[in-house]
């Protein structure tokens, strides 16, 4: 009976074998199928704001003599483009940075023998409100369709 058994088993099993070759389909070199979640993004950045380079002009460090010392703010604006309301009716920005060891809301210029101590670089809105870095975002502004500049 075990000997009927095992001769019906490769009876059976040896064709399947042979029939699984003809569904192992290989892709083409390069070629990448996936599947995943399509998200819906309330604005773009541009992409030369991407990585922007904010150019400042040179300080001595002797400028500051007192904590709190300021020189002229060198604006930049950052272009968002094809805002979508429906998607959402706000829309705030958050920086992040190395921050400096005393005052960690703004950011650190650097260490080291040749870098000046106690100075840092804040970040401001266009009503002169410090942006505090790597924080929450708390200030929204309203978004409306197609570009908007920060």
């Amino acid at each position: 009976m075990s000997e009927v058994r095992l001769k019906l088993f490769q009876l059976f099993i040896a064709p399947l074998s042979i029939a699984c070759n003809k569904w192992d389909h290989k892709l083409p070199v390069g070629q990448l199928h996936s599947q995943g979640e399509l998200i819906a993004e309330a604005c773009m950045v541009e992409a030369g704001d991407r990585q922007p380079v904010v150019r400042m002009e040179l300080f001595s460090s002797n400028r500051f003599e007192d904590s709190g010392n300021e020189a002229e703010p060198m604006p930049f604006s950052l272009h968002l483009q094809g805002c979508n309301p429906n998607v959402s009716d706000r829309i705030g920005i958050v920086f992040y940075g190395v921050a400096d060891g005393k005052k960690p809301d703004v950011l650190s210029i650097g260490e080291g023998e040749r870098t000046a101590s106690d100075i840092g670089i804040g970040l401001f809105d266009e009503q002169g409100k410090l942006i505090p870095i790597n924080a929450e975002l708390k200030t929204w502004k309203p978004l409306t369709k197609g570009t908007r500049i920060l």
